[in-house]
């Protein structure tokens, strides 16, 4: 009641992306005609350093990085290694949250994941990474996508809420329906699971799901056999980046956002 208040005294609202818009219209029942989306920019002039190539062959690395809660659905990632204990392949996990203790109980026993906490330079983590995972159960947006992309890391995300508006399927990554009932272990601090989502091929609002674990692995170990793809993924990604997600169309989109409402003109 609070929101539908706020929005009915506002002017106009601004959304981070048509999926937040979607739900504003939807659940809230916020006229279309106040809402304008102004999609997320990063500062694109920071410098990616990928590690230096060795001469042995190292573990297909994929990772996470972000808040260990109920809605970011990493304990799906974490059932997915199970699938994956005899392949080349490593998990590393970064970040914290209310279900920390519970995924480092989930992952006891699997060598091929790693938890290292917060890191200082989110960028440096990703450049290590040869996959990004985004395994989400709500997403409004996924600024984690677009840091990914600056380092030209190929990404794997569930297609839902606001992430198909940044990752194209199987042109800038690949998006994975979310088909299974949600098993996540909750703990009284971890936020509540959302009541609906935007499902993106139907702009319509559905009970939230999550990944399938099994068919995460299995889209895994088809990336890590494919890595021409995977380059690919990550050239795609970095463009979109670079000439859309950057701060410049940000704040002139956000400026112009300004002018209509004070009533000047641009």
């Amino acid at each position: 009641k609070l929101l539908q208040f706020s929005a009915w005294k506002a002017s106009l609202i601004i959304t981070n992306s048509n999926a937040t818009r979607t739900m504003l219209e939807q659940k809230f029942c916020i006229s279309n005609e106040k809402i304008r989306v102004l999609h997320n920019g990063i500062d694109i002039t920071i410098k990616c350093k990928k590690p230096t190539a060795s001469d042995s062959v190292p573990p297909f690395c994929i990772g996470y990085i972000g808040r260990l809660d109920t809605p970011k659905g990493v304990h799906v990632l974490v059932d997915a290694m199970h699938y994956l204990i005899k392949d080349n392949v490593k998990l590393i996990i970064a970040g914290d949250g209310p279900l920390k203790d519970v995924l480092k109980k989930q992952a006891s026993g699997l060598e091929n994941v790693s938890f290292v906490g917060r890191v200082a330079e989110p960028y440096g983590f990703l450049s290590k990474l040869d996959l990004l995972v985004v395994p989400s159960i709500r997403e409004p947006l996924g600024n984690v996508c677009l840091e990914a992309g600056l380092c030209k890391v190929p990404v794997l995300a569930a297609n839902v809420d606001g992430l198909p508006e940044i990752i194209k399927d199987k042109i800038s990554g690949e998006l994975i329906d979310p088909t299974k009932a949600i098993s996540c272990e909750i703990v009284s601090t971890s936020v509540s699971l959302p009541e609906f989502i935007v499902n993106p091929t139907t702009q319509k609002l559905e009970t939230p799901q999550q990944i399938d674990p099994l068919l995460l692995s299995s889209k895994i170990f088809e990336l890590y056999n494919s890595p021409d793809v995977l380059f690919e993924y990550g050239e795609q990604l970095h463009n979109r980046v670079i000439e859309y997600f950057n701060m410049e169309r940000y704040a002139h989109d956000l400026r112009n956002i300004y002018f209509e409402v004070s009533g000047c003109s641009g």
